[in-house]
């Protein structure tokens, strides 16, 4: 028995291994932005119809963004380098906190100031790292090629996720909702492990314009999809009925 057993977890490791060798090889850096957005189109946006819906205050949602973005240039003014994978699972890791805090037993306000500064730091800390890797080194002749993915996953995902998410808070509650949107930033957490790990420096002046042999990458760079997300909820909020109706109208 204890042969038998040890010989299945000799197989299961040596499938595991296979695995993820497998997925090394195969791995596209845009991997990581089909996972970020299906969390972020389908889920994100979602939150902040919960949060109007429970008598939010559409400045108090501008104010808790503006902390997110605040406190991110601080800290990203402080350093002089972004370290792409590091930075990538950093920002993973500080959404996956955001979203931790949304299970606390305070008002939606309360939430709301807890959870969007975290969560929009880590979306900015994610996507400026993410956008130099997935820009990098692309030939002229391809830029257009490379833009038109970058903006198609966005759109694509933005379809779909919206109905996805929209049926899992309706369907069973907005305890397995968040925790739906984890599994999402889990699994872009697990995918990074496979980004390349690269070093960029930078002055105070380069982050909010360029970066030496990047693409141009600025701030609002990376902080677009969130302003996207707010956007969408507050415009169409005047015309929702439910969770699942928000995800029927994309």
């Amino acid at each position: 028995m204890f042969s038998f057993s040890k010989s299945n977890e000799y197989d299961t490791l040596i499938l595991s291994k296979a695995m993820i060798e497998y997925i090394q090889k195969q791995f596209k850096i845009w991997w990581l932005q089909v996972a970020y957005m299906v969390f972020n189109s389908g889920f994100v946006a979602l939150l902040y119809l919960y949060f109007v819906k429970n008598e939010v205050d559409f400045w108090i949602i501008l104010l808790a963004e503006s902390l997110g973005y605040g406190a991110t240039v601080l800290f990203l003014s402080a350093r002089n380098s972004i370290r792409a994978r590091r930075d990538i699972q950093l920002g993973l890791v500080i959404i996956f906190i955001a979203l931790l805090t949304l299970f606390l037993p305070l008002s939606s306000i309360t939430l709301l100031l807890i959870y969007t500064p975290i969560k929009v730091a880590g979306a900015i800390l994610f996507f400026v790292p993410y956008n130099i890797l997935f820009f990098e080194q692309t030939k002229k002749e391809k830029k257009l090629e490379r833009m038109t993915l970058y903006w198609a996953i966005s759109a694509v995902v933005g379809i779909v996720a919206p109905i996805f998410g929209g049926y899992i808070q309706d369907a069973f509650g907005l305890g397995v909702f968040i925790s739906a949107a984890i599994f999402f930033i889990l699994v872009a957490l697990g995918l990074s492990k496979f980004t390349q790990k690269k070093c960029f420096s930078y002055t105070t002046k380069q982050l909010f314009t360029h970066i030496k042999n990047v693409r141009i990458i600025t701030m609002l760079d990376g902080a677009l999809q969130n302003v996207s997300a707010v956007l969408t909820a507050l415009y169409l909020i005047t015309f929702v009925q439910g969770a699942f109706d928000f995800g029927k109208i994309f």
